[in-house]
């Protein structure tokens, strides 16, 4: 009965599990040309692994973050700016419970015309995530997460700026803009 059941288990896990580490992970939500996927810190570490040679800028933020939405046109010029020459911009929703309100976020997104991939981390598996975020130093938001055209994480610099909120908000388009161009220079 044994030599029986374990394959026929294996072969209901292959053809279900469907690569999910984490059970009943909803499909992606879709708003017109725009994705919001719910990933895993395994699936984020292969996704990000799979643009080897490329520069990939992960801005981790959150829907009720004041901040991560004012910064997302930046965030959106950086993808329509650089993309040609090897940037992959994507998102990271860093806040799961945000998935029950999926359509505000993908509508969000879908107003900022941000047509490049996004993610939200998947639930129950907060202890993963706050692992990823502490080695990636990516605690607060909004916060890039960088890696260089050989997949190693690349410290974000800190960005500060003296003056006007206007002036500020310069300085630091300023410095994201040289970061990045620094990182696809390599």
């Amino acid at each position: 009965m044994r030599r029986i059941l374990l394959p026929l288990l294996l072969i209901a896990c292959a053809a279900g599990c469907g690569g999910n580490t984490i059970p009943n992970t909803p499909p992606p939500a879709a708003a017109g040309d725009i994705t919001l996927t719910p990933i895993t810190v395994a699936e984020l570490n292969k996704t990000v692994a799979s643009h080897k040679g490329k520069v990939v800028l992960i801005d981790c933020w959150f829907y009720y973050c004041g901040p991560c939405k004012k910064k997302f046109p930046r965030v959106v010029q950086l993808h329509h700016d650089f993309a040609a020459d090897g940037l992959v911009l994507m998102t990271l929703d860093v806040v799961p419970e945000e998935w029950e309100e999926k359509e505000k976020v993908l509508k969000f997104l879908t107003d900022q015309k941000a047509d490049f991939p996004h993610y939200i981390f998947a639930t129950r598996q907060q202890g993963a995530v706050e692992a990823w975020q502490l080695k990636y130093d990516a605690e607060y938001t909004p916060q890039f997460v960088a890696f260089d055209r050989q997949g190693k994480w690349v410290r974000t610099p800190k960005f500060h700026a003296e003056g006007t909120p206007e002036e500020k908000e310069a300085a630091h388009a300023a410095a994201e803009r040289e970061f990045v161009k620094q990182l696809l220079a390599r």
